[in-house]
């Protein structure tokens, strides 16, 4: 923690400021659900992954703390938020104590690392030169990053697809940005969100790529579920 702006705060008063905060970021997501926003909605889906990890910690830091037994919270006074680090471990113990299930289980998981989305068997022919088909098995895995920006958090969401047989990355997927961590995981979505939280909420859109195959509207769809 050195050179941050850190407090620690109690566990009562941190569950407060952070059911403010979630207010805020429920006022902000209804706002982009009535297009008070210029960009289509698939422009804020780290903006909304985030807004769910941050209730995950919450209720974590309420099941986890009472009046007898409780710990601090570590702030970062410069982006008005609890330290990075410290959602990312609620956010897996959330997931440890409340075992989540389905889509839920794994958009938070992808806070704490690479998630599998979900698994596609499909026939393809693509890569030889005969027209015979073979299975392919793919997996769509899913991870968010939060990087401290100044006094702003940036979301970074990524969608990748893994599959051994290469042949078919390198024929259907046009986005060649491929995992550093990941063998053979080629990304199909990128997008990037600013959050700011100095008094006021401030949301902005920082950029997205996707590949040509990539279905947007079933994805958007998938995330919104999510949001009660």
């Amino acid at each position: 923690m050195v050179g941050l702006n850190v407090r620690i705060l109690d566990y009562m008063e941190s569950i407060e400021r952070l059911h403010e905060i979630i207010i805020k970021f429920g006022t902000k997501i209804d706002g982009i659900r009535n297009d008070n926003y210029s960009l289509p909605f698939h422009h804020w889906l780290p903006f909304l992954a985030f807004y769910l990890a941050l209730q995950a910690q919450a209720k974590t830091l309420e099941y986890l703390n009472d009046k007898h037994v409780n710990c601090g919270l570590a702030w970062d006074e410069d982006i008005g938020l609890p330290s990075l680090p410290s959602l990312i471990a609620d956010v897996g113990s959330y997931i440890r104590y409340f075992n989540p299930q389905g889509g839920l289980h794994m958009l938070l998981e992808s806070f704490c690392g690479w998630s599998l989305f979900e698994k596609e068997e499909i026939s393809c022919c693509c890569g030889s030169r005969s027209f015979k088909l073979r299975k392919v098995a793919l997996e769509i895995m899913f991870n968010h990053i939060l990087e401290v920006q100044e006094s702003s958090v940036v979301v970074k969401q990524f969608l990748g697809v893994r599959t051994d047989d290469l042949n078919h990355l390198e024929h259907h997927y046009n986005f060649k940005k491929q995992s550093q961590r990941i063998d053979n995981l080629y990304m199909i979505w990128l997008c990037r969100n600013e959050v700011k939280n100095n008094g006021s909420l401030e949301i902005e859109y920082l950029g997205s790529e996707q590949a040509e195959v990539f279905n947007l509207p079933g994805f958007q769809n998938r995330i919104m579920k999510l949001i009660i």
